[in-house]
């Protein structure tokens, strides 16, 4: 008998991914084609078509749960309302109505391999040989050496993602790793602190299974690094203007900081201009977008504004990602090619989610319309007639018009250790 607030959280095992006799065919040949001739080698369809399996087998093989592991007081979400049916919720719950806690803040990382190959080494092992040492001989660089395909903005974004995505929080100092460093090391100080990974306060002392730890951010492309949403105490800081749907942005166009500097992200150590560029741009992004909104729809209420625009900038994030940085990161044209597809596809289903037809750049009510259509109303009919994206319950996110149709490969939407 587990304890109060004990919970195994063990989830439904589906059927394997594409494991029919057909595709395990597929997937072994697409294999043996890469590792004989190399896929960006081959005509760019036939590329593509390899790709598809060797995605198949990455599904397959390098998507493992944690949750199913012994857990004690699991984060839970709060009652269900109607507005997280048709807005982001602050700590990322109810994107999946089925699943509400799937991705959200304060639950377990996942894994890119097998659970039982996930313990960790002993310390001893771990810090040898020391890390340091390893730094300083493999990625020390003597001379100048430049990207040509990209510059530092490509690096500010990566780091302006990551932000939305994964954090393990910020660690103690009386947790942390000293690591001795050699005479000639320039490093200020004689040792280098190195704070560890904050223990998952979810698991019960002595339970079995690998050490799991717990994702502070939600790994949806929410853009909680703009609009907050972790369950730090920095995520909480007031952002709105409680006007028309902004965001708080400081008289000369650029972002107002907290006075208390523990609280304040110029002070944490990763912070440099590149991220507040970022930052800065998207909060005036925002900002427009409420601006277009409320000449659009004079009646809708802070809320209404703040949330509609909101979804409007995921969106566009993630399509800057999926369809220009990555592109440019992989450089290989079959790459590209399928990127921009699936960009368009996800793309597709939230513009039908949400009244606007693929292809045509306007609502079928009307240029700017971006509400869903109303319930019963003869062109909601139409698009669920021609459409099987939408489902029968016309106020669905993006995230929820995604996840009906796409599979989730054996486990919830979460973060990766590994990643």
């Amino acid at each position: 008998m587990k304890g109060a607030g004990m919970a195994s959280q063990k989830q439904p095992q589906p059927q394997r991914y594409r494991g029919t006799p057909f595709w395990t065919v597929y997937n072994g040949l697409s294999q043996a084609i890469d590792r004989w001739v190399g896929w960006p080698r081959l005509p760019k369809p036939v590329g593509l078509l390899v790709l598809i399996g060797l995605r198949n087998v990455l599904r397959q093989r390098n998507l493992y749960d944690t949750s199913s592991l012994e857990t004690q007081n699991p984060a839970r979400p709060g009652p269900p309302t109607p507005a997280a049916r048709t807005g982001r919720t602050a700590d990322g719950s109810y994107n999946e109505l089925q699943q509400p806690t799937m991705g959200m803040a304060g639950t377990r990382f996942g894994r890119n391999v097998p659970l039982s190959a996930a313990y960790q080494e002993s310390p001893e092992d771990l810090l040898s040989p020391n890390p340091r040492t390893v730094s300083r001989e493999l990625l020390t660089r003597a001379t100048f050496q430049p990207a040509t395909i990209l510059n530092l903005l490509a690096a500010a974004w990566i780091q302006f993602m990551v932000k939305d995505w994964i954090s393990h929080g910020e660690g103690q100092p009386d947790h942390a790793y000293e690591l001795p460093l050699t005479d000639n090391d320039p490093w200020p100080q004689p040792s280098l602190t190195v704070l560890k990974t904050l223990l998952d306060p979810t698991r019960p002392p002595g339970s079995a299974g690998p050490q799991t730890y717990i994702n502070h951010e939600t790994p949806w492309w929410d853009a909680s690094q703009v609009y907050g949403g972790g369950i730090d105490q920095k995520d909480r800081l007031p952002r709105r203007t409680g006007t028309d749907g902004k965001l708080i942005i400081g008289e000369d166009g650029r972002l107002a900081f907290p006075e208390d500097p523990k609280l304040s992200p110029d002070h944490v150590p990763d912070w440099w201009r590149g991220l507040e560029l970022m930052f800065t741009l998207f909060v005036l992004e925002h900002n427009a977008v409420c601006g277009a909104l409320k000449r659009a729809y004079p009646g809708w209420t802070d809320e209404e504004l703040y949330q509609r625009a909101r979804l409007i900038m995921s969106a566009l994030i993630a399509k800057i990602h999926n369809a220009e940085w990555t592109p440019a990161m992989m450089g290989k044209a079959r790459t590209i090619l399928g990127l921009s597809g699936g960009s368009y596809i996800a793309a597709s289903r939230a513009l039908v989610a949400r009244g606007l037809e693929p292809g045509r750049g306007r609502s079928r009510r009307g240029p700017g319309r971006i509400a869903p259509y109303a319930a019963g109303s003869p062109e909601e009919q139409h698009l669920r007639d021609k459409s099987r994206y939408l489902a029968p319950d016309a106020k669905l996110t993006f995230a929820q018009m995604w996840y009906q149709e796409a599979p989730q490969f054996g486990l919830p939407q979460l973060g990766q250790e590994q990643f």
